[in-house]
């Protein structure tokens, strides 16, 4: 690790000595940071940040950019981003937010996304000087200037700055939620859909992040989310879109309105093709997780009464259907989904006649049977009774 020290140290006394900086010196320092593989030892990186913190001196844009560059990919190194706080760096690096000089705000974006990445210090300096406001409205000015055919540089370190400082950061995300991250970010998905995948996909990170705060999920709705977050659905094949939206709405789902808005815009019939495509659940155990948490997901939007009514559709609904078709899956989980789904379609009398009519009630029956077959099947039974329950026949008014 000596080299690095000697580079940095040959970087500081250059600039202490002609008051410029050698880019070819900073290239080269760059290059051997982004080739190390060794860990910094405590002395090389104190030797280091002392030389940073006197290149951040330097005010012409180009070499500043470059010297911001240079703290990004230190910060890359896990044992350095703790003395990347120590040295005084974060208030540094926010201040340099406001440059009109765009590869000074890209270097600045990387550098506290790097530093902040896993790091309770660097998030506790980022409170103490307004981190996470400075960075949203910047990433607010950059949505509203986005330009689809210009390659979204500053875009995309803007939404892994914004991740990476209110990942499991209750005051960070707050913060960033009070000054429009999640629309902002909505925006970018909306935008970056066919044009930047990867700025897409990011956003798309940043936002699942956020909507875990209550206010998050407020202004998520408030932003018309859902509907934004179900065109990327429908017009992307992209795997990890699909995967991170579905974490998204699984943290929305307990909201009576986010369950509206996902029924109103066909994401339980989605749900419902997730399940019936998992055929070989069984041998795949990441599959398996998928099928049964759609599964869930769809006997939740169920609890509210109007997304339940919608999808039931007088007894034609597909979800309906599938729902029924999952009392004679043989699959233990689906199983339950399927009763405790009997169970919400039947919460009125018109309802209870209809799924009696279609001989729901008798595949509930057969099912009770085949449980007692098995053993440990007390939820089971539990979840069959209860549905039963549910279709008890209403006894209709004498007139």
């Amino acid at each position: 690790m000596d080299h690095l020290s000697e580079l940095f140290l040959k970087l500081k006394l250059g600039v202490e000595e002609t008051k410029g900086l050698d880019l070819g010196d900073v290239d080269t320092a760059i290059s051997a940071l982004q080739s190390n593989n060794e860990e910094f030892d405590e002395t090389t990186t104190e030797n280091i940040l002392k030389s940073v913190v006197a290149l951040l001196e330097i005010d012409e844009p180009e070499s500043k950019a470059k010297v911001l560059m240079l703290i990004a990919e230190i910060a890359k190194s896990e044992e350095t981003r703790v003395p990347c706080v120590k040295a005084g760096l974060i208030a540094t690096i926010l201040s340099n937010l406001e440059s009109e000089d765009p590869n000074i705000v890209l270097q600045s974006l990387r550098a506290i996304g790097n530093i902040s990445y896993d790091n309770e210090l660097a998030k506790s300096a980022l409170a103490e000087h307004k981190g996470a406001e400075k960075i949203v409205k910047k990433l607010g000015v950059l949505e509203k200037s986005f330009d689809e055919n210009s390659d979204n540089k500053l875009e995309l370190a803007a939404c892994g700055s914004v991740l990476n400082v209110a990942s499991d950061d209750e005051a960070l995300t707050e913060e960033a939620v009070s000054f429009r991250a999640v629309s902002f970010l909505l925006g970018f998905v909306k935008q970056s859909l066919h044009s930047n995948p990867a700025l897409c996909q990011m956003a798309l990170s940043a936002v699942s992040v956020l909507v875990f705060s209550e206010k998050g999920k407020a202004s998520f709705s408030e932003s018309d989310g859902v509907e934004i977050l179900m065109k990327v659905v429908q017009e992307s094949e992209d795997e990890e879109m699909i995967d991170t939206i579905f974490e998204i709405f699984k943290s929305l789902i307990v909201d009576d309105n986010a369950k509206k808005a996902l029924v109103q815009h066909g994401y339980a019939e989605h749900l419902a093709n997730i399940v019936s495509s998992s055929n070989n659940a069984a041998e795949d155990e990441s599959l398996k997780e998928r099928m049964q948490s759609a599964a869930d997901m769809i006997v939740m939007l169920l609890t509210e009464d109007d997304s339940m009514k919608v999808l039931f559709d007088d007894g034609n609904g597909s979800v309906y259907k599938l729902c029924v078709s999952w009392l004679s899956s043989e699959d233990q989980h689906l199983e339950i989904s399927g009763c405790l789904a009997v169970g919400n379609f039947g919460r009125t009398d018109e309802h209870c006649i209809k799924l009696v009519e279609q001989g729901v009630h008798v595949q509930l029956l057969q099912l009770l049977a085949r449980t007692t077959k098995r053993e440990n099947m007390g939820r089971h039974q539990q979840a069959v009774f209860s549905a039963l329950k549910n279709l008890a026949m209403p006894v209709e008014t004498p007139r």
